[in-house]
């Protein structure tokens, strides 16, 4: 496999879409989240999402949305070259 490396980020799910029609947004860090959408939206402080903690699977479901913890995962640079012979047209 290529060397890969992983880097966290939140996402937040809300179960009824927002004015854009979006349910899904994505995050670098929990106080990101409220930059964004207030306390209300989000069905919680921030405080509380520190001191309350996320379930064994990374989520934390409030009245409004589902918040997840979880990593992106990528190539790492000049990792995933192709081979010359491999290179598409």
């Amino acid at each position: 496999m290529a060397n890969t490396t992983t880097s966290p980020f939140i996402r937040v799910h809300f179960y009824e879409p927002k004015a854009d029609g979006k349910t899904d947004f994505y995050f670098g860090s929990l106080k990101a989240i409220f930059e964004v959408f207030t306390r209300d939206e989000i069905g919680c402080t921030l405080g509380s999402l520190y001191s309350m903690g996320f379930d064994e699977n990374g989520r934390k479901a409030t009245k409004t949305c589902v918040i997840e913890r979880t990593h992106l995962t990528r190539v790492t640079r000049g990792a995933g070259k192709l081979p010359s012979h491999k290179k598409c047209l």
